[in-house]
């Protein structure tokens, strides 16, 4: 099968799915074959489609940080004035921060650290000072 006779077939496969072949040809190359170029652009319409779905998918993910984080900031509002709890809840919190670092697109990721820095800046005032002076890591996040 020649290049032309590939390419001719890449071309209707593209227009069976639906999509906009283009094709370039070199007929004369530096080392005397043929070579075929074939790129592939979606229709308008279909890259309409695409984005609206990305833009749904973002959004619902998005939707579902905010719900996971409030869930984790009022957890903790439970376990805010004892203190051992308090501690395990800010670890188990920043174990969570820490395995969904490299494995979610950030919008997880940067909601957890919000609700982490907003229970380190609740314990301000806490009554062990233990706590209370974890509330100056919390003003040093940004």
């Amino acid at each position: 099968r020649s290049v032309l006779g590939a390419s001719r077939a890449a071309c209707v496969r593209a227009m069976e799915s639906g999509e906009q072949a283009t094709s370039s040809r070199t007929l004369a190359s530096p080392g005397g074959g043929v070579e075929g170029e074939i790129a592939l652009e979606q229709p308008p319409a279909k890259r309409a489609r695409v984005e609206e779905v990305e833009e749904a998918e973002a959004s619902a993910a998005q939707e579902a940080a905010a719900a996971e984080a409030a869930s984790e900031a009022k957890a903790f509002e439970g376990v805010r004035k004892n203190r051992v709890a308090c501690l395990g809840r800010l670890v188990r919190l920043a174990q969570r921060i820490e395995r969904v670092w490299d494995t979610e697109d950030g919008v997880l990721r940067l909601a957890l650290l919000e609700v982490f820095r907003d229970c380190l800046l609740s314990l301000r005032g806490h009554k062990d000072k233990d706590c209370a002076a974890l509330a100056g890591l919390g003003e040093k996040m940004k």
